[in-house]
């Protein structure tokens, strides 16, 4: 999907993800419920047309949203913006 975006909460926990941490791991480490992530990961997936969590991961990792380089995977995007609120943080542009 051309032009979307991912919030930054959304980043930390497509990190995480991509990671191999599981959605209640994910909670734990953020202080937000096993629903509240798979909410995001289910709307970040949304954001980027993606199918399933390992296609949102392959497409961030592809658009540069998390850096190849650098393990555990960490977003190229700075931190902090968005505010408190998670506002939009990273543009997803599709690779097709």
């Amino acid at each position: 999907m051309l032009g979307s975006c991912l919030t930054v909460s959304e980043v930390k926990v497509v990190e995480l993800a991509a990671a191999g941490r599981t959605n209640d791991q994910i909670g734990r480490e953020l202080s937000l419920s096993s629903h509240t992530v798979a909410a995001y990961l289910a709307e970040a997936m949304r954001r980027v047309g993606a199918r399933n969590r390992a296609e949102l991961v392959a497409r961030c990792y592809v658009s540069g949203v998390l850096d190849v380089g650098q393990w555990p995977p960490c977003a190229v995007a700075a931190r902090g913006k968005g505010g408190a609120t998670g506002g939009p943080i990273v543009n997803l542009a599709s690779s097709q």
